[in-house]
């Protein structure tokens, strides 16, 4: 057993398959070494920041970020992690040039959440950070990427009842940007709504009722309802509210909240 160890130890990219046996009963195993150099994830992350530079995503541009990022040959899970979310975001958006379906994009953020997962790195992270934010697992958001708006729009839904005071974080442009590029159109709206104290969001109710009607994903409608909810609440249409928060009360993180809004407590 300890030589084995030694032998798997030293293996860095590789597949190898492990037999146990006791008496007459074995179980086999296989086991996938993929362990990236740091160069080769430096590599990959400069040819992400060229793609960000470039403000441009769409199917051409991922296609030259796959092909620049081709000789890490270590790191091409990273690569990929942060191509399926990038893939997933074009379906979800429904770019004309996409091929996936729109409903694809969910099997897109799960399997690049899956392949960053083993890396702790910020953009990996932040990329995770995102996809829980979308699947509205708002404590892992925020326990993945703290220091970010989506960690900050997080906070605002993982506790609705607790009166959390949200306070502005001073991110630097350049994260703001990369999180900006990283986001689908409709959760940057959500972020941008959702880091604002509520009264201000009473002049954009009529931009949110569109949002919340034009949006497709079950996930996104959850998170813009209760926004919408708590600006109709502040601008007097308790009604308007209150059939929001109905529909979020089955929701176990909402039930505290929505029971608050409806009863006018």
């Amino acid at each position: 057993m300890e030589s084995l160890a030694t032998f798997l130890a030293e293996v860095s990219s590789d597949t190898c398959r492990v037999t146990l046996r006791n008496a007459d009963v074995s179980t086999d195993f296989t086991l996938d070494f993929c362990i990236a150099e740091e160069d080769h994830l430096l590599g990959v992350e400069a040819e992400f920041r060229r793609l960000v530079r470039h403000a441009r995503l769409d199917t051409r541009a991922l296609e030259d970020f796959i092909s620049h990022c081709q000789p890490f040959t270590t790191a091409t899970r990273y690569c990929d992690g942060i191509c399926s979310y990038l893939y997933g975001v074009l379906a979800k958006e429904q770019s004309p040039d996409s091929s996936l379906r729109p409903d694809s994009y969910t099997r897109k953020f799960n399997s690049a959440a899956l392949e960053l997962s083993a890396y702790d790195r910020p953009i990996s992270q932040q990329v995770c950070a995102l996809i829980d934010f979308h699947f509205n697992h708002f404590s892992e958001a925020i326990r993945r990427a703290p220091q970010t708006r989506v960690a900050q729009a997080a906070a605002r839904f993982a506790a609705p009842c607790a009166q959390l005071k949200i306070s502005h974080h001073s991110a630097s442009t350049t994260a703001i940007y990369l999180e900006q590029l990283l986001t689908d159109w409709t959760t940057e709206q959500v972020i941008r709504w959702a880091i604002r104290d509520t009264a201000s969001l009473v002049p954009d109710i009529d931009d949110m009722q569109s949002c919340l009607s034009r949006s497709k994903q079950k996930y996104d409608k959850v998170k813009l309802s209760f926004l919408l909810a708590e600006a109709f609440a502040a601008a007097g249409h308790v009604a308007r509210a209150s059939r929001l928060a109905r529909s979020l009360r089955n929701i176990t993180e909402f039930t505290p909240w929505a029971e608050s809004l409806i009863n006018g407590s």
